[in-house]
């Protein structure tokens, strides 16, 4: 099995291969997630391990360079991997609550917040709120009860029904 190895400082990385032999040393957190996927596609690394070293990179306390902003372009499968990553490491929001904006401005709107700190942008019209309750439950991020609730807050809040019906 394939290992992940930090330098003492953490503000560097390598890999070693199940077969002894190891990787050069990483120092940013997108060179390491892009050389982690070449190695996975070469067949270096299983599927588990290129999962299991993305996430540790994105999750762990580390010194690497552009830990919080980088950019991947053109590969769609890494995309896809780092997105199902950040999926299954958000929180299920906490006592998630719909209410109206208490300021003045028009259209009204309303938002969606938990206790946890999730708050959603501008709700203006009632689909804007289902199709918002309808993903969160879709990618389990609030619970049955919480998907029933939240519809349920829908039906009386003063919204519009539909932005493009108005």
């Amino acid at each position: 099995m394939a290992e992940l190895i930090f330098n003492p400082a953490k503000d560097s990385v390598y890999i070693r291969f199940s077969n002894g032999k190891e990787s050069i040393m990483y120092e940013s957190v997108p060179e390491t997630i892009i050389a982690i996927h070449d190695c996975y596609l070469s067949g270096k690394l299983t599927n588990e391990e290129e999962y299991c070293f993305v996430e540790t990179l994105l999750f762990s306390e580390n010194n690497l360079r552009d830990r919080f902003s980088f950019e991947l372009s053109g590969d769609r499968d890494l995309f896809k991997l780092i997105d199902r990553i950040l999926k299954n490491n958000t929180p299920i929001l906490e006592r998630p609550l719909l209410k109206m904006c208490g300021c003045t401005q028009k259209p009204y709107h309303a938002y969606l917040s938990s206790e946890n700190g999730y708050s959603s942008d501008p709700l203006f019209s009632k689909s804007d709120c289902f199709f918002l309750i309808l993903d969160l439950y879709k990618d389990g991020l609030i619970t049955d009860q919480d998907f029933d609730y939240l519809n349920s807050l829908v039906e009386i809040l003063p919204l519009i029904e539909d932005v493009v019906l108005n």
